[in-house]
């Protein structure tokens, strides 16, 4: 008995999701597995498809927009305890191998962000694989102000390539992906 009424309440929670996604319903049977399968492939209406894909661009365009704040978040602001306009100078100018890392990192995201926002331009529908590859790319983008925070901590010791290879690799994958 108690079985029964939790596969009707179980019956009646998936119809409501089936009448809420537009997508018709073969089967008087409504349930997880029917459901699921059904979900694979979603088959919005042509207004839901527009939204679909603004949704991604957007979601897309915050990761870019952290990608970029979080490249600033590795430079520190120097304190000393005496400020001196010459010891400010000296601070700063100890600091700039850190600033060149992120003009370059800054140019090179911003750059990945406008070719990604072009290709988008384009997109009329989208698939879950290219959901799937577009992840793949906002990873590698993501990991950016990492790799460049690491080159930009030690790139005055030229004695550790470490550095120098988690940023190329990142470099290179990113391409990779963006022209996948």
């Amino acid at each position: 008995m108690f079985n029964d009424f939790v596969n009707q309440i179980d019956s009646r929670f998936y119809k409501h999701l089936f009448s809420r996604t537009n997508i018709p319903i073969s089967s008087p049977n409504y349930t997880r597995e029917v459901f699921l399968k059904k979900m694979q492939d979603p088959k919005h209406d042509k207004a839901r498809m527009n939204f679909q894909l603004e949704r991604f661009t957007f979601f897309s365009d915050g990761v870019f927009a952290i990608s970029i704040t979080l490249l600033i978040i590795e430079i520190k602001i120097p304190n000393l305890p005496d400020p001196t306009d010459k010891l400010l100078w000296h601070s700063l100018s100890e600091m700039a191998l850190r600033f060149l890392g992120f003009i370059i990192s800054f140019g090179i995201v911003g750059h990945y962000w406008s070719v990604h926002h072009r290709i988008f331009g384009y997109a009329l529908k989208y698939s879950t694989s290219l959901l799937w590859i577009n992840l793949g790319f906002l990873f590698t983008v993501v990991m950016l102000p990492f790799s460049a925070g690491l080159l930009g901590e030690y790139s005055s010791y030229t004695n550790i390539k470490i550095p120098y290879a988690i940023y190329t690799f990142n470099m290179c994958l990113t391409g990779i992906m963006n022209c996948w």
